[in-house]
């Protein structure tokens, strides 16, 4: 961008002359001047911003302990941190002007009555004196900038607001235009350029950009998943897999919820629909009743990738009594997880004019169906499926009394990756 002035070797050499070819030098140098150069890495930059860290932690909260003392679910939460550096402003070297340079050059010989000789020729005297206060100059005003990120690199640049001084230097005093001194005929000023440069050296002098550190933390509730299976799925945490067998969630509470499979596996899944509530209904002189249907069951092993599915364990129907009126019981909710589910069994319904009677029908299961209720039972509808899901009873000879529906069941069990 700037070159040095060409110059007759058989002329002497004015200090203008040789001013104007220092400063197209130190233009040259540096790599800030009106704009930062391409080569120039984005951490010595204002406004830099990068994470340096950033780590995603999975773990769980473990609840509803069974009689055992053994958790049967878990909660999977996900924590994520995430430490960030910013160049602080203070300490970056900011894009300076071509005039801001020349400014500071003009001022700082104006003090030392260098411009005021710009015609003058330049003496062997005159010449170390002019050296020895560019050495200054350039001591000043000039830095090796580097960065936490580029430890191996530096780049020259311009400083105008630099806290260092200026060294004391002994000012020009001779202002004759045609001193008797020696003069110094017009020499390389390439040469005598390269010359300074190696002797100066600032390199040396490494101004380091510094970074302030931000950090940032969130936690999310991803769902339920088995108890003691899970760790860290990003690597370095604690995953015990699962073993063959497992039980990975067992419950007949009524829920609804996500649950986290680790594994691109086999898995039992065990679902019963909740039974139908019972029904009762009476007059003065007489009454009637029925059973819900109980919930249907399925038993079935399917392959699932890893992920969350949802997941309802179904509740029991209500029961319904009435006097004088129309009795229906509530139906069961179904119990499923993906393609799996037990169909909730229907509410029994009476009313106590004509003796109307019926029995709920049994939920549907792809192992069995649900059992139907029956008619004037103080018993409740059989399970098809270790009690569970039965459905309500419902009578009113005597007096008038039906139950609930039992809650629906789920279990799902790990059979491993074949």
């Amino acid at each position: 961008m700037y070159k040095t002035m060409a110059i007759n070797p058989q002329n002497s050499i004015t200090y203008g002359e040789l001013l104007d070819n220092v400063q197209a030098w130190i233009l040259t140098l540096c790599k800030n001047i009106n704009e930062y150069a391409s080569d120039v890495h984005p951490s010595v930059k204002a406004s830099y911003s990068i994470p340096v860290l950033s780590q995603k932690w999975d773990w769980e909260f473990r609840y509803n302990y069974s009689g055992s003392g053994v958790p049967t679910r878990a909660t999977h939460y996900q924590t994520t941190y995430v430490v960030t550096l910013t160049t602080k402003t203070s300490t970056v070297i900011p894009i300076v002007t071509e005039e801001t340079v020349l400014n500071d050059l003009n001022n700082f010989l104006q003090r030392r009555n260098l411009i005021q000789r710009r015609n003058g020729i330049v003496t062997t005297s005159g010449l170390l004196n002019f050296w020895n206060n560019i050495s200054c100059f350039l001591y000043k005003h000039l830095v090796g900038v580097t960065s936490n990120f580029i430890s191996d690199t530096t780049y020259l640049m311009y400083w105008s607001n630099s806290p260092y001084n200026y060294a004391t230097v002994s000012n020009m005093t001779d202002l004759n235009l045609n001193p008797t001194e020696t003069n110094i005929s017009a020499l390389d000023i390439n040469e005598m350029l390269n010359t300074i440069q190696e002797t100066f050296n600032p390199n040396w002098r490494i101004h380091i950009v510094t970074y302030s550190q931000t950090t940032s933390d969130s936690t999310v509730n991803l769902g339920a998943c088995a108890p003691f299976t899970y760790g860290n799925k990003d690597g370095g945490g604690y995953i015990p897999g699962y073993v063959l067998d497992q039980v990975l969630l067992e419950s007949d509470t009524p829920d609804t919820f996500n649950f986290y499979l680790d594994a691109n596996a086999n898995y039992q899944i065990i679902c019963v629909g909740a039974g139908g509530g019972g029904s009762s209904s009476r007059s003065d002189d007489h009454g009637t009743g029925a059973s819900g249907g109980s919930g249907g069951y399925s038993n079935q092993t399917v392959k699932l990738s890893p992920g969350y599915y949802a997941v309802r364990v179904g509740k029991g129907g209500a029961r319904s009594i009435s006097w004088k009126g129309y009795a229906p019981g509530g139906d069961g909710e179904s119990t499923y997880i993906s393609t799996v589910s037990g169909g909730g069994g229907s509410g029994g319904v009476s009313n106590y004019d004509g003796g109307y009677a019926h029995g709920g029908k049994g939920g549907v299961g792809k192992t069995l169906n649900g059992n139907n209720g029956r008619a004037q039972t103080t018993q409740n509808t059989a399970s098809v499926y270790n009690g569970y899901g039965y459905g309500g009873f419902g009578y009113g000879d005597d007096r008038i009394n039906a139950g609930d529906g039992g809650n629906g069941y789920i279990k799902i069990v790990y059979k491993g990756q074949n």
